[in-house]
């Protein structure tokens, strides 16, 4: 059976004296790409951001077999990483700087990126595709370069859990399949992956595992296929499920 890295049980989140989130509990286990939907409001950023630690919670989260908590900051971003929405960033920084940040977690202070940070950089712009955009500035690239650049930035952490919130959000069609592909290669690779997803085509094509959230409360967990069905769509979404009426495109190598 594949390691559990990430646990997350009967987690709630309250904010501004709501209840937002309600007893959720979530498992993703290496080699596995599980989804996190719902309508907006359902609570499925909220729940990305408990279990990185960006929120405070009541319940358990649990990374490589450790309560999250008792973990130092540091050790906890060798093993997990997350890719916001949007960045707050705003420093004229070239997006090899801001992708080699991710290499913080493995130096001592404000020690110098060494040659092993460096690989780990190049690397992860190489995955994402990324490369030609290494000496522009962060805050000048569009919406959907920043969100490769963020993710790049995630993998040059090398952590086996990561944590995306809807990646691709502002892609154009070539680099949603190729983060489809980035996505599954990591997960082949040994990874726990979770990514909040609105597009339920998407998280079909691309997940194994699925959450499906409602005003905070968790209304299916399962495979993909489990949780994706026209009963539980038309109890959330209030619409009926048409199965076969979707476009297909794939990249002009094959993939």
């Amino acid at each position: 059976m594949p390691e559990v890295l990430l646990k997350a049980a009967d987690v709630s989140v309250v904010r501004g004296g709501r209840t937002v989130l309600t007893r959720v509990s979530l498992e993703v286990a290496a080699g596995s790409i599980t989804a996190i939907l719902g309508p907006n409001g359902a609570g499925k950023s909220t729940l990305l951001r408990a279990a990185a630690g960006l929120l405070p919670y009541s319940g358990r989260v649990e990374l490589l077999g450790h309560d999250s908590e008792t973990l130092e900051a540091r050790e906890r971003a060798r093993q997990l990483a997350f890719v916001p929405q949007r960045s707050q960033l705003s420093a004229r920084m070239t997006s090899a700087a801001v992708v080699a940040q991710g290499r913080y977690p493995h130096r001592g202070g404000l020690g110098r990126l060494t040659a092993s940070d460096h690989a780990a950089v190049e690397r992860a712009m190489e995955r994402v595709q990324v490369q030609e955009l290494a000496e522009r500035l962060f805050p000048e690239l569009s919406y959907g370069e920043q969100r490769r650049v963020l993710l790049a930035r995630a993998l040059a952490t090398e952590a086996r859990v990561l944590l995306l919130d809807e990646p691709t959000a502002s892609l154009d069609i070539p680099h949603v399949l190729s983060l489809r592909g980035t996505l599954r290669s990591l997960a082949d690779d040994g990874h726990a992956i979770a990514v909040v997803l609105h597009d339920l085509e998407d998280a079909r094509r691309c997940t194994d595992h699925a959450l499906l959230l409602d005003r905070g409360e968790a209304i299916a967990n399962g495979t993909t296929d489990e949780v994706i069905t026209a009963e539980h769509v038309a109890r959330v979404y209030g619409v009926t499920l048409i199965e076969n009426d979707a476009l297909g495109f794939r990249l002009e190598d094959g993939r």
